[in-house]
Parts: C-alpha cells; sequence; structure tokens
C-alpha cells in the first residue's frame, strides 16, 4: 500500500516532457556581410515532423540601422530536407540581427522557440565571452558585458522588451549591472557607438533570459516543484522541470556525452563533411529556453573554435574535471592520465558527488525525496535508501495511518484518472502565466503578422505547395484558437514555408 502512495504522489509531482526537441545552428555567428552565413533549424525525435514558424521576432527601431524588419533580408536561400530547414543568408550587413525558429506540437498545444543572434563583421561591440544569450533565475541580478570590435570606443546601451519596444540605458560603459526589478524575461540589449553612422548595423546583441523559478525549482508561479538533476551544464526548465541538455550531452539528466563533434537531442547528429553540419567549430548552437546559446561540447569563444583547456570540459567549457589526474577529455569529461576519479566524485565523467545535493538520492543523485518535515533542509533523505533525515515521518507514510485501506484505493484510482485528464491543460497553463508575466512587465504592443515569404532554393525549380512536405504547411497557427496557443504564439511573426510556381 505504501508504494502505491508513493506512486499517486510521484505522478502528481511529475508533469513534464513538454519541450520541443529543436537545435538551431548558426554558422559564422560573427560574420554578417559575408559569404557562407546561415541558421539552420534541426528537429529531433519524437517531435521531428512538428509544424514550424520563422522570422525575426521585432524590428530594430533604431535611427540609422538599415532594413531590419520582422522577415529574412531579401536573397534569402531557404533549403529543405529531412528534418531540417536552412537559411543560407545573403552577403550583405542587413543579415545581422536576431532569428527565431518556432515549433508547434499538436498534442500538447505549446509551442518551443529557439533563437539565432548574428552580428555584422563590421561590429564595434560583441559581448565579452562571445556567447550571445545570458540566462539567470528569477531573483537574480544581472551583469552584461561587452569589448570593442573594429575601433568601438564609445558604448551606448539600447534595451528593446520582447514586443519591440526600446529604452536607452547606460552609456560609456562597457559593463552595466541590472538589479532583477530592472529586467524581464527575452530583453534584448543591443550596444551601438555613440554619435556614429549605423548604417554598416555595427551594433553588438545580448538576448537575457530569466527563468521563471528559483534555482532548482518549476512551475511557476509558486515555483514548488523540485528540478530533475541537471548535469554537465544542462539547464533546468522552469515549466516543464525537464533537463534542457547542451550540445554535445544528453539524457533526462544530461549524463550520456555524446562525443568529439557529435550534437542532438539523442546524439543523432554529426558535424563534418556530407553530415548535416558542416563544422563544429565557428558555429553557435541554440536550444529551447532557458538554455539559449552555446558553443558545442569541447569549445569556448566568440568562434567557438578554442578547444577546451585541461581541468574544463563541456559547451563553453564551462565545467569542471573532477579527476584523480587533473585532466579530463574537452568534449566528454572522462578522465585522461588515470581514469580514478578525484576525491568525492563518481561516475562515467566524475562529476556525481557522493553526498547528494538537498532534495536528491540515489547512486547517480537523479531520484527526488519526498520528506515534508520543515525543521531540516526541505527534502533532505538518505542518499542510499531516500528515507528522511528525521523521525518525522515522510507524507506518504502520514496518508497510510489516516486512511484505510479500501478509502486509499479509491483515491488511488481518483488521482490517477484526474492526474491524466489535466495533464494537458495544466502545461497549457503553466505557458500562459509565463505569458501573462511577461506582459506586466513590458509594453502590450502587438506583433504584426508577416506576409508569407517566397524563399526558393537557388538553382532549382520552385517549390508547389503540394511538393513541400505536409508538416510543414499544416496546422496554420493563424486559425487556431488564442486559448489553445502556447505564449511564444503572440509574441512571434508567423511566417509559413511556401514557394509559388512562375
Amino acid at each position: 500500500m505504501a508504494v502505491l502512495t508513493l506512486m499517486v504522489l510521484v505522478l502528481f509531482q511529475k508533469t513534464a516532457g513538454d519541450t520541443v526537441h529543436q537545435t538551431m545552428v548558426t554558422t559564422a555567428p560573427y560574420g554578417a556581410g559575408l559569404d557562407g552565413v546561415s541558421v539552420k533549424c534541426i528537429r529531433s525525435s519524437p517531435d521531428e515532423h512538428l509544424p514550424f514558424s520563422y522570422s525575426r521576432p521585432f524590428k530594430l527601431d533604431i535611427p540609422g540601422v538599415r532594413n531590419q524588419t520582422t522577415t529574412f533580408p531579401e536573397g534569402t536561400t531557404l533549403l529543405v530536407a529531412d528534418n531540417t530547414l536552412e537559411w543560407v543568408l545573403p552577403s550583405i550587413t542587413e543579415a545581422a540581427g536576431m532569428y527565431f525558429c518556432q515549433g508547434w506540437n499538436t498534442y500538447t498545444k505549446l509551442t518551443s522557440t529557439v533563437y539565432s543572434i548574428i552580428h555584422s563583421n563590421q561590429r564595434k561591440f560583441e559581448p565579452a565571452d562571445g556567447q550571445v544569450t545570458k540566462t539567470v533565475n528569477k531573483g537574480e541580478n544581472v551583469t552584461l558585458a561587452v569589448i570593442p570590435a573594429n575601433n568601438g570606443s564609445l558604448p551606448l546601451w539600447h534595451r528593446f522588451t520582447y514586443v519591440g519596444s526600446r529604452s536607452n540605458l547606460a552609456s560609456m560603459q562597457y559593463v552595466i549591472q541590472l538589479s532583477s526589478g530592472m529586467v524581464a524575461d527575452g530583453d534584448f540589449f543591443v550596444v551601438t557607438e555613440r554619435d556614429a553612422a549605423l548604417d554598416d548595423n555595427h551594433f553588438g546583441m545580448i538576448r537575457l533570459i530569466i527563468r521563471g523559478c528559483v534555482a532548482g525549482k518549476w512551475g511557476p508561479p509558486d515555483c514548488a516543484k523540485v528540478c530533475e538533476m541537471c548535469y554537465n551544464g544542462g539547464v533546468c526548465d522552469d515549466e516543464t522541470g525537464d533537463c534542457i541538455c547542451p550540445p554535445g550531452f544528453s539524457g533526462p539528466n544530461c549524463l550520456t556525452a555524446c562525443g568529439k563533434h557529435k550534437f542532438g537531442w539523442h546524439c543523432e547528429y554529426e558535424c563534418g563533411a556530407e553530415n548535416i553540419i558542416q563544422s563544429c567549430t565557428g558555429s553557435q548552437f541554440g536550444l529551447p529556453d532557458p538554455y539559449g546559446n552555446s558553443c558545442i561540447s569541447g569549445y569556448y569563444g566568440k568562434d567557438c573554435d578554442t578547444e577546451c583547456s585541461n581541468g574544463t570540459f563541456g559547451a563553453g567549457c564551462t565545467q569542471t574535471c573532477h579527476c584523480k589526474s587533473g585532466t579530463c577529455d574537452g568534449f566528454t569529461g572522462e578522465c585522461t592520465g588515470s581514469p580514478e576519479c578525484a576525491t568525492g566524485w563518481s561516475g562515467s565523467n566524475c562529476q556525481i558527488p557522493d553526498k547528494c545535493p538537498v532534495g536528491y538520492y540515489g547512486s547517480e543523485c537523479i531520484r527526488k525525496c519526498l520528506c515534508f518535515n520543515r525543521t531540516v533542509p526541505e527534502g533532505e533523505c538518505d542518499r542510499v535508501t531516500g528515507e528522511c533525515s528525521t523521525p518525522t515521518e515522510p507524507l506518504n507514510v502520514v496518508l497510510l495511518a489516516a486512511i484505510g485501506g479500501g478509502i486509499l484505493v479509491v483515491l488511488i484510482g481518483v488521482s490517477l484518472s484526474v492526474t491524466f485528464a489535466c495533464l494537458g491543460r495544466n502545461r497549457r497553463q503553466r505557458h500562459r502565466t509565463k505569458q501573462r508575466d511577461r506582459r506586466s512587465n513590458d509594453d502590450s504592443a502587438e506583433y504584426e503578422n508577416n506576409d508569407a515569404q517566397d524563399l526558393r532554393a537557388e538553382g532549382s525549380r520552385p517549390m508547389t505547395q503540394e511538393e513541400l512536405p505536409a508538416q510543414f504547411y499544416e496546422n496554420d497557427f493563424r486559425n487556431l484558437p488564442k486559448a489553445d496557443v502556447g505564449h511564444d504564439e503572440a509574441r512571434c511573426p508567423y511566417v509559413e514555408v511556401v514557394a509559388t510556381p512562375n
């Protein structure tokens, strides 16, 4: 009976798994104006057949900026292949800016959006660490930094809300610090050269991502649920509790290393000639919020072409080796020299601590405690058995003592029915909650839908709608009831994949 009660508690605790499995890869993220710059949206199982929308989220309304629209630049070429869409951008500085790719899950009715940012090759400022996104937790203050490029010297900061309204911030500062009350999820920061013409689109850009909960929690607005334990640089999705793994790792807890130059939600893709991505180096990889953008595992820097040094590994080389030898493989974190882990660590790449963080237990610290005694740290339990750390009984035992066996069986049946019946509704409600929170912090301006673009593969006959894969044009977002669409539908203009005949 205790086991059955525990099953009910777990079902109520876990209603995750909504994130659309897609990756956006940007080649030459600092090369707008040069040849060979592209953005590619890649879908992974089980979402390889989901419909897409894509474009730019808003206009950069700064006087002097050239041809910033909510569509792809004129001259863009669209290439369609299995599970992928690729936009080859023209070699003009007008290609600089932010792009998005949005997938829609027809079962959960939720959307998931991945963003990509491309700087001009004439930029005068760029993010200090080379990474175009910054992720923080709810309530945390924000520090943003740029460095000069191409003789930039007088930075002027602009802040765009997610609907595109602009305000000017500090000038003459390479680093700005903002309190949590001054920023909102989706804020977009643009840095221009003060008193200089903008006809070369020389601005630097950073997109801010704010999780809707404090670290380790999910489910806004109350954020009462505990995240999955995310290893190797994975980030907890504040709306599902799932881990979004960095490029180069996979699995529910990001414990599976893909290996050198491999990526995908299931490690199914690889970089190199004749592969889906020609080169991992020089490319940035975007994943759904709150992860953002990073290099693939094993590299760091603006161009993602500098290998991790001894003692670090992972995407952007942000993870620390815990090997007795002091060195590890930069792509996987596995120990080199000696396979032994340093004292206090275990696992295939020595990232699992001997003492689990509060709220977790098990050999890999991925099982969640079910303890509710407030006299000890919340959720603390024995690492091996999961038993609560004080004589006070966990909640499931209290329930067993309070009700009879017959009543318990009835409750289990009702609980299971309610859980599965409300699963889809609860997931949609979490996304709508985040939408309301964002709108309360920003202007109420709305986007205008874009006209469908005619983007044709260079040197090929235009495809008719009948020839396009069905997933690219069915389920038109514009005709869906507003209540059934996730929060990103309202903030991203829709562009169909449609090619017209001559």
